[in-house]
């Protein structure tokens, strides 16, 4: 069974060229400012949503284990971007 996830997009850092939403088009779809928004985290395998992630040039895309406590909360280990960006 899979595990459940939870897939937020950073939108302070989504610049909206829609790669994710080609890999994973049953999760990702553009909002109306042109930026990814998740909008269905379980409507694809969690690999095509993992490869989104990683695909990000900005590293917009998180995606966490739904049945831990929020990225906000603590540090999560299923965080894919957590990174740093040099000015």
């Amino acid at each position: 069974m899979a595990r459940a996830l939870r897939v937020w997009v950073d939108h302070r850092r989504c610049v909206g060229n829609s790669m994710c939403e080609a890999l994973a088009p049953a999760v990702f779809r553009l909002n109306p400012n042109r930026q990814s928004e998740a909008f269905n985290p379980a409507g694809d395998s969690e690999e095509k949503v993992m490869e989104a992630a990683e695909s990000c040039p900005v590293s917009a895309i998180f995606v966490e284990n739904a049945q831990t406590p929020a990225a906000s909360d603590c540090p999560s280990e299923l965080a894919v971007h957590d990174r740093q960006f040099d000015a």
